[in-house]
């Protein structure tokens, strides 16, 4: 069950993937512009939406939405001009190098 309001980061356990906090905590905004078609045609791994022009693609839902809207497909698009809000962050992701 989600979190009533945003936790600290790793609060809650990983997903299988390692990853903390992924679904239910804020919305994310991506590098990827938002075109309410949908993504083009290509690989299904981490597909690169439209360019940023001006309406960035945000991911997810904080936890006071409903639980359709709480998934990383779930998508809206957000100008960054727009007004401020508190449920949405970034995860920051780095690669690693190859050993």
């Amino acid at each position: 069950m989600p979190e009533p309001e945003t936790t600290v980061h790793a609060s809650l356990p990983p997903n299988p993937w390692g990853l903390y906090e992924v679904h239910g905590n804020a919305r994310e905004w991506c590098s990827d512009g938002y075109d309410d078609q949908g993504y083009p045609p290509g690989p299904a791994i981490d597909p690169v939406g439209p360019p940023a022009d001006e309406t960035h693609c945000v991911r997810g839902g904080p936890s006071a939405e409903a639980p359709n809207m709480l998934r990383a497909p779930f998508r809206i698009g957000l100008r960054g001009d727009d007004e401020v809000r508190n449920h949405i962050g970034s995860r920051v992701a780095a690669s690693v190098p190859a050993e």
